[in-house]
C-alpha cells in the first residue's frame, strides 16, 4: 500500500512540472524521448567503424563518450595574455578557421567568446565527418539540426568575479540536446571543466521538476551521483568529447584557465524557452548567435559526408 503523502508529494510534484514544462512545452519534451527506431545507421554502404561503435554504445549506455580522433587549432592558449595572444594566432589561420570577431574582454564571468564561421574549412575537413553524422543520427534515431553557431570561448580564472549558475547539476530542458566540446589546452581537475553523471541520460524527467535549485531536485543529483559517480570532461589538447546535456546531468565545475570550441545539436529550436515566433523574428543579436548561411560550396562538401541541407534546418538562414 502506497504512503499518502508520498502519493501526495508525487502528484505535487508533477502539477508542479507540468506548470514549469509548459512554458518549454510540454509535448515536445515527451516527443524529445522517443526513438523507436534505435539502429545503427549506415548510408552508402558507409558503417561506423568498431571505435566509433565504441562511442555510440558509451553516449546509448553512460550518455558521454570521448570521440576516437583528436581536433586540434596550431596554437595552444597562451597562460600570459590568453585573449590577446589567442586573437593573433586566430589572424593567422583564417583560411582554416574564419571568426565574427576578435575574443572580447572577459565578462564578470570570466567568459571571452567569439563566434565561428561554420564554411571553415575547420568545420567542413574535421567536424562533419561521415562517422560524426552517422554516431548522432544513431543515438537521435530520427531528425535532429545543428542547434546554433559554433562558438570559441575562453574561461579565464583571473577575471572571474563571480560563478554562474552552471555550476549547480542541471539539464538542458530535458531534450537530448548534444554536446560537443573539443579542448583547446589541457585541463586537469584543477582547470574550469564539465561533470557528467553517467547513465542519467537514460532517465525520464517527466516526474521530477528540474529547476537546478530546489531542494527535492538536488536531493535526486545526490543520489545519482553517489549511484553512478562522476565522470570529468578533462584531458590533453585537442580531445574531443560528446554528451547528452539536454537530458543527462551535467556542471561546470570552475577553475583554472580553460579553452574550447563548442557545438550543439537538438531536435528543437530552443533558446531559454521555445518560442514559436522565433524564425519569424528580426532581432538583429538572436539572429547573430541563432543562425548561419551556408555556401553553396560548403553545401556540396557537407552533403558528401551525409550532411544534408536539412541538418541545419534550425540554424539556416530563412
Amino acid at each position: 500500500m502506497h504512503n499518502n503523502e508520498t502519493i501526495f508529494s508525487k502528484t505535487r510534484n508533477l502539477l508542479g512540472h507540468i506548470k514549469y514544462r509548459s512554458k518549454v512545452n510540454f509535448f515536445r519534451y515527451l516527443a524529445s524521448q522517443i526513438n523507436l527506431k534505435n539502429k545503427d545507421y549506415s548510408k552508402d554502404n558507409y558503417k561506423l567503424n568498431e571505435v566509433w561503435k565504441k562511442s555510440l554504445n558509451e553516449m546509448r549506455n553512460f550518455g558521454i563518450t570521448k570521440l576516437p580522433t583528436k581536433i586540434f587549432l596550431p596554437f595552444d592558449i597562451n597562460k600570459n595574455d590568453q585573449i590577446r595572444t589567442t586573437n593573433d594566432e586566430l589572424k593567422k589561420i583564417t583560411s582554416q578557421l574564419k571568426v565574427d570577431s576578435n575574443l572580447p574582454n572577459p565578462n564578470k564571468f570570466g567568459f571571452s567568446l567569439t563566434l565561428l564561421d561554420i564554411n571553415s574549412d575547420f568545420f567542413l575537413k574535421k567536424i562533419f565527418t561521415k562517422e560524426l553524422f552517422l554516431l548522432i543520427k544513431s543515438y537521435y534515431g530520427k531528425k535532429f539540426s545543428l542547434r546554433n553557431r559554433p562558438h570559441l570561448r575562453l574561461d579565464l580564472k583571473e577575471f572571474r568575479k563571480e560563478e554562474k549558475e552552471h555550476n549547480y547539476f542541471h539539464l538542458d530542458h530535458c531534450e537530448r540536446q548534444v554536446h560537443m566540446v573539443i579542448l583547446l589546452n589541457d585541463l586537469d581537475e584543477n582547470s574550469t571543466h564539465t561533470q557528467y553523471i553517467p547513465e542519467t541520460n537514460k532517465k525520464n524527467w517527466l516526474f521530477v521538476n528540474e529547476e537546478r535549485k530546489r531542494k527535492d531536485f538536488q536531493e535526486l543529483v545526490s543520489k545519482y551521483k553517489e549511484q553512478y559517480g562522476v565522470k570529468k570532461v578533462i584531458g590533453k589538447r585537442g580531445d574531443v568529447f560528446l554528451f547528452d546535456a539536454g537530458n543527462g546531468l551535467h556542471r561546470a565545475c570552475y577553475g583554472d584557465t580553460r579553452g574550447m570550441i563548442k557545438l550543439m545539436w537538438a531536435q528543437f529550436r530552443k533558446y531559454a524557452h521555445w518560442d514559436k515566433n522565433y524564425l519569424t523574428k528580426k532581432i538583429e543579436t538572436n539572429e547573430k548567435q541563432g543562425f548561419i548561411e551556408l555556401s553553396d560550396k560548403s553545401l556540396k562538401e557537407l552533403k558528401e559526408n551525409f550532411w544534408d541541407k536539412e541538418y541545419f534546418n534550425l540554424v539556416n538562414k530563412p
